[in-house]
């Protein structure tokens, strides 16, 4: 099991914020960037739409306003044990949605 400390960026116009999120996944650092980028791409719900311009692939649309999947680094258990005791940040570990379309897709499985 590996441990995640993840990035939500949104821009509405020309104001930008970041949200933190943690969460937790079994296999490789490839596999915790794929789910990264599910969360994001369901943040507001439901699976994002991409950016009508491939240069700006995994850019996704809610109204007026933009996001993405930013940074994401690795953590240890105890670091994430703690933040999540404390609730620094919310645990999106078992997103429902984020699940059901990463195993559609087979995300899970390393295959990209």
């Amino acid at each position: 099991m590996k441990y995640y400390l993840g990035q939500i960026d949104e821009r509405h116009g020309e104001f930008e914020c970041s949200i933190t999120i943690m969460f937790k996944k079994e296999g490789t650092e490839e596999q915790g960037g794929n789910f990264h980028d599910i969360l994001a791409r369901t943040w507001y719900g439901e699976d994002g739409k991409d950016y009508a311009d491939d240069h700006y692939e995994d850019i996704y649309w809610n109204g007026d306003m933009t996001y993405t999947s930013g940074g994401f680094h690795e953590i240890s258990k105890a670091t994430f044990e703690e933040l999540s005791k404390k609730r620094v940040f919310a645990d999106l570990s078992d997103d429902p949605l984020s699940l059901e379309i990463e195993e559609m897709e087979g995300k899970n499985d390393g295959d990209l």
